[in-house]
């Protein structure tokens, strides 16, 4: 999922995420066909596989294909040379095309039951440019779904089941985003 932090971040077409595997070695990448018609600041870009999108009944923003493009032990996401994040042991490079430093969740990678998102502990509990410091392992947190709900989407890398749970976490953060504006 992607998060705008203004107002009328809508025109992605042609625009690119890109994989990374744990060596920097690009595993695939999917571009955006069309213009994005929500575009209030805080709203958030929904990236899914063609299993989530049938299975939810959902029409994703950006399809990811058939199946996870990454490994839950180490690699790095970016959007364009915009922003990236990089987790577990990614050993690519940290600058390019947009730095992400130290990876998050060294040497262990994304961990099933847990969720890595943005720390917006900067003073406001709203996406701002300034939580953005080029450091993956400085401008995320751990949530553990344990007591809260949430999971990942690299859950599903250790057994079916869990990417639908992944699915319904983003819907409830977006839903409670929503409210708070």
């Amino acid at each position: 999922m992607l998060q705008m932090y203004a107002a009328g971040q809508t025109q992605v077409s042609g625009h690119t995420v890109t994989v990374y595997n744990a060596a920097g070695g690009v595993s695939a990448t999917f571009s955006f066909t069309g213009n994005l018609t929500n575009g209030n600041s805080q709203d958030t870009v929904l990236l899914a596989t063609t299993e989530a999108d049938a299975f939810f009944g959902l029409t994703a923003d950006l399809s990811l294909g058939a199946g996870p493009a990454f490994s839950a032990a180490g690699g790095k996401i970016c959007f364009e040379d915009i922003d990236c994040v990089s987790w577990g042991n990614f050993s690519g490079s940290p600058n390019s095309p947009s730095p992400s430093g130290s990876p998050f969740g060294y040497p262990d990678g994304l961990i099933v039951g847990h969720a890595i998102v943005r720390d917006t502990s900067h003073g406001n509990a709203a996406l701002q440019d300034g939580d953005d410091t080029n450091d993956s392992s400085a401008d995320f947190d751990t949530l553990n779904s344990s007591g809260s709900g949430l999971f990942f989407a690299g859950d599903y890398m250790s057994g079916p089941g869990r990417l639908h749970l992944a699915i319904e976490s983003g819907w409830r953060v977006a839903k409670l985003i929503e409210r708070t504006q």
